[in-house]
Formats: C-alpha cells, structure tokens, sequence
C-alpha cells in the first residue's frame, strides 16, 4: 500500500510522458484535438479528429477517444457525479 506523501511525490515529480513531450512542442495540435476531463484530468483526443491531422497517427496511437459533455466532464465522472477539481 502506498502512503499520500509517495503519491504527492509522484504527481508533483514525475517526469512528462513522450505524448506530453510531443503536446508541449506542438501547442496547436493540443489546443485543437484533445480533450481532458475537468474532474478526473484523463486525457484524450476528439473523437472527430481527422486521420490526416497533423500527428493524427501518433496521437491515436498513444490515447484514447474521449468524449467530454457540456460541462467538461468524461462519461465516467458525469455519470459518477463528480465535481470539476480546483486548480
């Protein structure tokens, strides 16, 4: 079992992932197809992205679809009835 002060550790250090690494240096690309979740924070692209979008095959390679309601929550914490976390 792990305690809060390792998975503050882990949140707060962690190294970005290579998918982060690719969203920080190509900001329209993120700004433009994917989507996070205002509760949870999971990450996904829009399920309407184009095949032929810039980094399209990477992208679909590396996350999910993930659909967000009105409020900017996925199916999950909608459903869950979760609130928006504080940033």
């Amino acid at each position: 079992m792990r305690c809060a002060a390792y998975d503050d550790y882990v949140t707060r250090y962690k190294r970005p992932t290579a998918v982060e690494d690719y969203l920080t240096g190509y900001p329209d690309v993120a700004r433009r197809w994917i989507n996070r979740c205002v509760s949870c924070g999971r990450v996904g692209f829009k399920p309407d992205m184009p095949d032929d979008a810039r980094g399209a095959h990477y992208i679909k390679h590396e996350l999910e679809p993930l659909n967000l309601d009105d409020a900017g929550q996925c199916s999950v914490c909608a459903s869950a009835g979760a609130r928006p976390r504080s940033t």
